[in-house]
């Protein structure tokens, strides 16, 4: 008799052991031990009450649907001026992408540029979904090497003897997860020069982290380079002073040549409720209008330097 037969490509999928350190974190939590878990990419204080609210208050209006594609307009529009505030970049509503989540822009940059034959660059350590995506899209993945001594940042000159003809797409992470590193300007500089001799090749700038920044790190958007704004696609995490909205909203500019593509692609695979987008816009106004909650964040803080 014949068997369910599976796509191989799943046999290429990786996991996220964040998730198992998870599990186990939460179990001894709930023995009664005092736990801070730096495993998993989440603030460990709840939504504030002021976002909670504004759910509440978006629910009883009725928005209970789906939004358009890619994104509510008012929010892709207060995203447009987020960026443009932050980084000195115009960058149009239209080429601005809201889903729900980080992963999901992970995954369309692989489906777009990854197949076989082709070679993706990532950086490692790194977070472990960007080389299960290469390999599930069928690309070859060629590692960045991130090393303690250089602060886990790379090398620009590095990354661009890494470059061939096959190589389609490059993946940065600054500031880094699960490292922290931050890649210092003067190696972005180089970078986005000798890019410049590399039209076949994207860039995907992966800046969930750009504002948690400590000590003397500053960080450089890859979108502030006007020479590579055709190259690069760049993607935020709404969660503007690292207030987590549970339920994430993940910004994506996409590239101006591939804005078709992707807005295909947030077609197929449907776009965020309603509700996580109110949320989102609810909180972008907030920051933009210069009040932020500062209390979540002093809190966390707070935790941390106690552990350390």
């Amino acid at each position: 008799m014949a068997q369910l037969k599976l796509a191989q490509s799943l046999s290429r999928l990786g996991t996220e052991s964040a998730f198992v350190v998870l599990a186990r974190a939460q179990a001894l939590a709930a023995s009664g031990r005092d736990i801070i878990n730096l495993g998993i990419g989440q603030p460990d204080f709840p939504t504030p009450p002021h976002i909670v609210a504004a759910g509440i208050k978006a629910l009883e209006a009725g928005h209970h649907g789906y939004t358009p594609a890619n994104g509510l307009p008012q929010l892709r529009e207060a995203v447009s001026s987020d960026l443009n505030a932050r980084h000195g970049v115009n960058v149009d509503p239209q080429r601005i992408v809201i889903v729900p989540g980080g992963k999901p822009t992970m995954f369309f940059a692989a489906l777009m540029f990854g197949e076989e034959g082709a070679e993706i660059m990532y950086p490692d350590p790194g977070f472990p979904i960007y080389e299960s995506m290469i390999r599930y899209s069928g690309a070859s993945p060629v590692p960045i090497r991130l090393n303690e001594a250089s602060g886990f940042s790379f090398s620009a000159d590095d990354v661009l003897s890494k470059i061939t003809d096959l190589t389609r797409l490059i993946i940065l992470n600054t500031p880094s997860n699960p490292t922290g590193g931050v890649v210092p300007k003067s190696e972005l500089d180089r970078l986005a020069e000798g890019l410049l001799a590399h039209p076949h090749v994207a860039v995907l700038s992966d800046e969930i982290y750009s504002q948690m920044l400590y000590e003397e790190h500053a960080h450089t958007s890859l979108l502030s380079y006007r020479e590579l704004k055709d190259l690069t696609e760049a993607r935020e995490l709404l969660n503007r002073e690292i207030i987590e909205l549970q339920k994430q909203t993940n910004e994506a500019i996409s590239m101006a040549s591939l804005g078709e593509m992707s807005y295909g692609l947030t077609h197929d695979l449907g776009g965020p409720l309603s509700l996580i987008e109110l949320l989102s816009h609810n909180l972008t106004d907030e920051v933009e209008s210069g009040n932020p909650n500062p209390e979540a964040l002093k809190s966390f803080g707070n935790r941390i330097k106690k552990a350390s």
